[in-house]
């Protein structure tokens, strides 16, 4: 996982603290002392200086929060891209993936929860939960607490105190049958009968019960596919719409790889396109040329308007589009040229 936090525990100096990780503006970087925020801090590079004086034993953490309120850079039409601008808007959305994955509790192994978590719905353990002793009325207790809490000498007698029963010493506790109805539940909704279940059946799993799977997405957290997945209903986007730019390593356009490329041509070059979606389905893409000099041959399978290639100035900027709905056998290509930077 990669590193978006560290923890120090301060004994004596300079208020200094390593940074261990990269961020885009100061503000995203934050100081916690004893799990108290501390704003009044000052971010240098990779240090950072907690003004207040410490007097010693304090647990400071440092930690990184990206801010996604908007975009780091935003283009507008027309104007020039810029490697720095392409790569603070990539470092946003990465940063903030490796912020939210190092902040989620994951179904494997066996996780410890060093912070405070709030679960605004039902969340079920399947194994063993240890928990620390409570000390406030909103704190989870364990069974062995509570049962040394319930059996305090005097509490509690051997007897029978009509739906419950104690003995053994007051080591047992028995519900009577029957004893537990809906008017003894705090709302009164739910009858004895409710309490039944019917076991899942091992056959079931994965047919009419969803099995666990640890790529299942999660509609509150941000999800990274790594195959091609399909949307028969369409799709609609309430917000930014973010398209990595791929940079073409040598000739071949590989449409298995992104929508939009990036090349600087200075010589003699022969373009290949490669990997488009099957015939009936659409592929199409942007291919943006810094040209200086030398003659690009397309694809013979690329129809220009009229059958016109378009011819380029040396020392210019030209924008081209791709777009094929028979699996590459025709590409219908368009272009806007002579951009200046």
């Amino acid at each position: 996982m990669a590193t978006t936090e560290a923890t120090y525990t301060y004994v004596s100096g300079p208020q200094v603290f390593e940074i261990p990780f990269e961020y885009i503006e100061t503000s995203d970087v934050y100081v916690d002392v004893d799990s108290v925020n501390e704003s009044n801090i000052t971010v240098t590079a990779s240090q950072v200086t907690v003004n207040p004086a410490l007097s010693g034993g304090e647990s400071v953490r440092v930690y990184r929060q990206t801010a996604i309120d908007s975009l780091a850079a935003i283009f507008q039409q027309g104007s020039a891209i810029k490697a720095s601008d392409l790569n603070d808007n990539y470092r946003q959305t990465l940063f903030k993936v490796q912020e939210v994955d190092n902040n989620t509790v994951q179904d494997t192994g066996a996780p410890t929860l060093d912070a405070d978590y709030t679960y605004t719905g039902d969340v079920t353990f399947s194994g063993t939960v240890t928990v620390p002793t409570p000390t406030a009325a909103g704190h989870a207790a364990t069974k062995t607490y509570v049962d040394t809490k319930a059996q305090v000498a005097g509490n509690l007698t051997d007897s029978d105190y009509g739906d419950i029963t104690v003995s053994g010493s007051q080591t047992v506790m028995t519900i009577d049958d029957g004893a537990v109805t809906s008017a003894k539940i705090l709302d009164g909704t739910i009858a004895l009968g409710d309490l039944a279940f019917t076991p899942v059946e091992t056959s079931a799993i994965g047919v009419t019960v969803q099995g666990y799977d640890a790529d299942t997405t999660k509609n509150d957290v941000a999800n990274t596919f790594t195959a091609l997945q399909t949307f028969d209903g369409g799709i609609e986007i309430d917000g930014a719409y973010e398209q990595v730019v791929e940079t073409v390593g040598a000739l071949d356009i590989d449409c298995s790889t992104g929508n939009v490329f990036t090349k600087s041509i200075s010589g003699n070059s022969t373009f290949t396109f490669s990997n488009p979606a099957p015939s009936g389905t659409t592929s199409s893409f942007l291919l943006i040329i810094e040209y200086t000099s030398g003659t690009i041959t397309w694809p013979a399978s690329v129809e220009w308007p009229a059958d016109n290639a378009p011819t380029l100035a040396a020392s210019t900027v030209a924008v081209f589009s791709f777009l094929t709905t028979d699996g590459g056998t025709t590409w219908r290509g368009n272009s806007a040229v002579d951009y200046t930077t």
